[in-house]
């Protein structure tokens, strides 16, 4: 029963994915991260797969840059040679041309965000000028 169940379910999980020829595949699996973590989150945590795999050429420079501007601060207390860095838990066993993908994708999206939040800040600024002129 638990079987059939599953397999009617499963046609509707593609129909939501969104699979349209021109979306990127791995699409709704990048939306819907972005939506339970945020963009922020998501960026923190793959910056610390990209930096301990700074040395392979699969990620781009942009990549490898906007990685390398995320700081650790507990990678950057000492410890005794038997404790582990407790950051290497965000460190992902994803193939790096995925993790090169998702992350280009993420800084898009930051990208916009910042945009967006920049225009709600002038639209704020030019509404508090509007109305200090009013008084």
């Amino acid at each position: 029963m638990r079987q059939l169940q599953h397999q009617r379910e499963l046609p509707e999980f593609h129909s939501r994915q969104g699979h349209d020829r021109h979306e990127q595949p791995g699409a709704g699996f990048l939306h819907r991260m972005v939506r339970v973590y945020g963009v922020e989150r998501a960026i923190y945590v793959l910056s610390r797969t990209i930096q301990f795999s700074d040395w392979d050429s699969r990620f781009d420079q942009a990549v490898l840059d906007r990685a390398g501007q995320t700081d650790f601060p507990d990678a950057r207390t000492p410890r005794d040679e038997n404790h582990v860095d407790p950051t290497t838990r965000y460190v992902t066993e994803l193939d790096p041309c995925a993790v090169n993908a998702i992350f280009m994708k993420l800084m898009e999206l930051e990208e916009e965000q910042e945009a967006t939040t920049q225009m709600e800040n002038d639209g704020q600024k030019e509404l508090d000028e509007d109305m200090a002129l009013e008084l």
